[in-house]
């Protein structure tokens, strides 16, 4: 009986290799959500600094694709629009994509309805998933949203 008792890990053991493990998993985890939301943010800032640039340059127009993939927040696309097919008159136009279970990157070709002699086509990835993507121009900004369908 003695020799069995020795042999075996007692209940302050086992309870301090699992407090070990828990708080190992927990710094990992927290490590790795806190690298992702800076990632993000990097991006974001990424982003606005090329929207900006390109609003100033006036060479093309910025997208943004926002879109969130549990427990990560996706990326974006600039849209690239050569300037002389942007008018005045040019109004609000909307195309809806709908892809199926694809896992990406996944290049996507977006053609926007033609209005007058004007027919646009535009060419921007996604990361994964089942979505919706509408896109949306006018004259003033181009807007990309990526909503994932019940």
């Amino acid at each position: 009986m003695r020799n069995i008792q020795n042999k075996g890990f007692t209940l302050i053991e086992v309870l301090v290799v699992m407090t070990i493990t828990l708080m190992v998993s927990a710094a990992f985890f927290w490590n790795w959500s806190m690298r992702d939301r800076q990632q993000a943010l990097s991006s974001a800032q990424t982003v606005a600094a090329v929207l900006r640039e390109a609003r100033d340059r006036g060479t093309f127009y910025g997208v943004r694709v926002n879109f969130t993939l549990h427990p990560k927040t996706a990326s974006y696309t600039i849209l690239r629009i050569p300037p002389t097919t942007v008018t005045r008159d040019l109004p609000l136009l909307v195309s809806h994509v709908r892809v199926g279970n694809n896992t990406g990157p996944l290049p996507i070709t977006v053609t926007l309805p033609p209005f007058g002699s004007l027919n646009h086509s535009y060419e921007f990835f996604f990361v994964k998933g089942n979505y919706e993507v509408s896109v949306r121009l006018n004259r003033f900004a181009a807007l990309v949203q990526v909503i994932r369908p019940n």
